[in-house]
């Protein structure tokens, strides 16, 4: 459940914020049994960047492709918006890898068609 929370936290407000730090320290504050948090702001942010590690290591991606944690974030949060159905504008400076996201996200959720047997259950 604490892993639940903390991806639906990530999806709902984390990624819409510029700065986090305060919003980090505070919603883990919150997390008390059963829902622990032992390592605290350093977990809390190691869940979500495990998991859209996990969702970008089963796209497909080019050889000169930077895993940088814009690319990270903007893929997750499309594939999770796209299974979910919900709307999502993505808005950045140039060269924040939104198109790049897009394009991945195009060639690697194809649904019964996906390389990758993780992707096979997702949205197209």
């Amino acid at each position: 459940i604490t892993w639940s929370l903390i991806i639906s936290l990530s999806v709902c407000y984390h990624a819409r914020l510029q700065v986090r730090d305060d919003y980090e320290r505070e919603v883990v504050k919150q997390f008390r049994t059963p829902l622990n948090l032992p390592g605290g702001v350093k977990q809390f942010r190691w869940e979500i960047k495990w998991c859209q590690d996990v969702l970008l290591d089963n796209m497909k991606l080019g050889p000169n492709i930077a895993r940088n944690a814009a690319l990270r974030e903007n893929v997750f949060m499309m594939a999770v918006c796209i299974q979910l159905r919900i709307p999502l504008f993505l808005v950045g400076k140039p060269g924040s890898s939104k198109s790049l996201a897009k394009s991945i996200i195009a060639d690697s959720m194809l649904g019964k068609s996906s390389e990758k047997d993780f992707l096979k259950d997702f949205n197209e």
